[in-house]
């Protein structure tokens, strides 16, 4: 009881912080907050300047009365987050956020935090087209440049419906659509023919983000979904950046003992609309591994050269490899002269972040005829552009041809040398940063990656 006393106090004392900071910086642009009291939302809403605004919707301290926040207006830049369904009356606020927002809005995050729920409904999507009107302007958020929907359940006339009036989809830059429960195929339909009605010129998306996830999906289910997505992804080619999850989970259905043993990899209709955008300078391919009869897909060394050689400006690389290729994949790899950073994860039995690396750059190394031939040093700079490699989402590890000593036990690790497997003068040195990165990706830890997106964003 002691120790819970201890916490409720500290978590007092944070949130009196918290009240006369917003009370004294007038000034503020950016609001994003993990916890919430009456008197803070008091403070939000007369703040003049106030063009982004995260919010997550169980924080609000003692249920205490937020409805100041109906004042705010104008944002810019919108953020709602949740681990639970939220309240009729934290609803109504948000929906009211957003329509005295919707002439200026340019980006949006619903974002369902927890991956144990079936999905989270948000009542306000279904009202804002009755609050509107049928003779309304549309789209109604015609600002909108960036839209992310994470972990949403169906609504009344289903996700597609909900937002083919409210955004312009086609003039998106960014849309981001993960673990949508119900209506999924709806929605990638739309796009679908949406795109293919719509004039290359006028397809502005530049960064998709998606996933074939449903608990409840057959296998055909999922087909037809990833069948609908690949027509979507060649009916345009302006995507700079593309995020895949879960591509491979319609291969397989579970109780089909047959089905289990089929070699798991890209799908040919996936591997050729990627290479349809050759200006991706980020693509990743990544599949959770939640069912462990179901062998975790991967690329392989024909799919890995072939999208290195045919995405000449990729500079960040996500994928699965089989751990016997690795050194074979650091060869083909080293054709990508624009990477900069690999993440990289392995099937079967896995391999120590420490010798998967060591393979890739020996790869790396092996390649190439520079510096060969000549008493000159060989200097990793000269040879490849990689810097960076992180193993298994958890590792990261830089490298270079030498690292500036860095003070400070576990800040990083003392510099591992990596050399050539045919030619042994040339090598190279890594050492770990993943202490430099802790908490940066979890779910739970907050981070500044949104404030940091949207300050570079404002206008």
């Amino acid at each position: 009881m002691r120790k819970l006393a201890r916490t409720w106090k500290r978590v007092y004392i944070t949130y009196r912080y918290l009240e006369e900071a917003l009370k004294n910086m007038t000034g503020l642009e950016i609001v994003e907050l993990w916890g919430i009291t009456s008197v803070m939302a008091r403070n939000i809403a007369v703040l003049e300047n106030l063009k982004a605004l995260s919010l997550t919707t169980e924080k609000v301290k003692n249920r205490e009365d937020i409805s100041a926040l109906r004042e705010v207006k104008n944002l810019q830049h919108f953020k709602l987050q949740s681990w639970l369904t939220v309240s009729r009356e934290f609803d109504e606020i948000i929906q009211t956020i957003l329509l005295n927002s919707r002439s200026t809005l340019r980006s949006l995050v619903i974002k369902n935090l927890s991956h144990k729920t079936n999905g989270l409904r948000f009542g306000f999507l279904d009202d804002w087209r009755a609050e509107l009107g049928s003779g309304s302007q549309t789209p109604h958020f015609p600002a909108l440049r960036s839209l992310q929907l994470i972990g949403l359940e169906k609504h009344d006339e289903g996700l597609a419906r909900v937002f083919e009036k409210a955004v312009d989809f086609m003039s998106l830059r960014t849309l981001h659509l993960e673990r949508i429960r119900d209506g999924r195929t709806a929605v990638y339909r739309y796009l679908g023919d949406l795109a293919a009605r719509t004039p290359k010129e006028d397809i502005k998306l530049r960064s998709f983000k998606m996933d074939n996830y449903s608990s409840n999906a057959t296998s055909v289910e999922r087909r037809d979904d990833m069948e609908t997505i690949c027509r979507f992804l060649s009916s345009f080619d302006s995507l700079t950046n593309l995020h895949v999850l879960d591509y491979n989970d319609y291969l397989a259905e579970g109780e089909d003992a047959e089905a289990l043993n089929v070699e798991r990899v890209l799908p040919d209709p996936l591997h050729r609309a990627i290479l349809n955008h050759k200006n991706l300078t980020k693509l990743a391919l990544y599949c959770e591994e939640f069912d462990y009869r179901i062998p975790k897909p991967y690329l392989s060394l024909e799919v890995i050269a072939s999208l290195v050689d045919g995405l000449p400006m990729l500079e960040e690389f996500e994928f699965t490899a089989r751990p016997s290729d690795m050194v074979r994949v650091g060869q083909a790899l080293a054709r990508g002269k624009k990477l900069t950073t690999i993440s990289v994860s392995t099937v079967g039995e896995k391999v120590p972040p420490i010798e998967l690396v060591t393979n890739l750059l020996r790869g790396i190394l092996d390649t190439g005829d520079r510096g060969s031939g000549d008493d000159r040093p060989f200097r990793w700079e000269n040879h490849s552009n990689l810097r960076r490699v992180i193993a298994y989402r958890k590792w990261a590890l830089d490298i270079a041809s030498w690292f500036v000593a860095m003070e400070g036990e576990g800040r990083a690790h003392k510099p591992l040398k990596v050399q050539g497997f045919r030619n042994t003068k040339r090598e190279v040195l890594f050492r770990d940063v993943s202490r430099l990165l802790h908490g940066k990706d979890s779910q739970s830890i907050p981070n500044c990656d949104w404030a940091e997106d949207v300050a570079r964003d404002m206008i």
